[in-house]
């Protein structure tokens, strides 16, 4: 469980307690899939993404952006207004990876 934060408590250069998820499971990337419209078979079908040249499928970009929106979401969202929300994808996500999200307070704007 990720602890409540007390916005006046925060300091700049303070690290979040990071937050874990189970491992990417091809069924949850099925789900995914049907939620969001993107059938794509390079999340779906192992052959199909042989046939590319990838090991297998990988998850959908927006299942594990929306694991750090989730995150912000419980760090942020009693206390403060989330008014940028960005991501940059560094690597693939397949299945079996974990999903660890972490952060750290780089500036604050209190009102």
């Amino acid at each position: 469980m990720i602890k409540d934060w007390v916005l006046e408590e925060l300091v700049v250069g303070q690290k979040t307690e990071p937050m874990m998820k189970p491992p990417i499971t091809k069924v949850q990337l099925a789900q995914y899939a049907g939620a969001s419209g993107d059938f794509n078979p390079l999340h779906l079908d192992d052959e199909f993404a042989r046939k590319i040249g990838m090991d297998g499928v990988i998850a959908h970009g927006m299942l594990v952006m929306g694991f750090l929106g989730e995150y912000v979401m419980k760090i942020a969202a009693q206390q403060a207004r989330v008014v940028n929300f960005n991501m940059r994808f560094g690597n693939m996500t397949f299945p079996g990876d974990e999903i660890r999200c972490s952060g750290s307070v780089d500036s604050l704007h209190r009102s």
